[in-house]
């Protein structure tokens, strides 16, 4: 019993400190202009996973809509 503990205690030693890591590597954001030169330049996919309806409501053109709530 005090082994378990001891895995457990260790376990959620590294969980805490793990989390706090921070990366070097930068996160870039795109605007959708920039996204379109993107996905031309490296022939990306860009997948929307949005609804049927909140699709038709407004997409990029050439992007894959793939409903999340529909059982398809």
């Amino acid at each position: 019993m005090k082994n378990i503990f001891n895995y457990f205690f260790v376990f959620t030693f590294f969980m805490f400190f793990s989390c706090g890591l921070n990366s070097d590597t930068p996160i870039n954001q795109m605007n959708s202009d920039e996204l379109l030169d993107f996905i031309g330049i490296n022939s990306a996919v860009l997948v929307d996973v949005r609804t049927h309806d909140e699709y038709n409501s407004g997409y990029i053109e050439n992007s894959l809509n793939i409903d999340y709530l529909s059982n398809d």
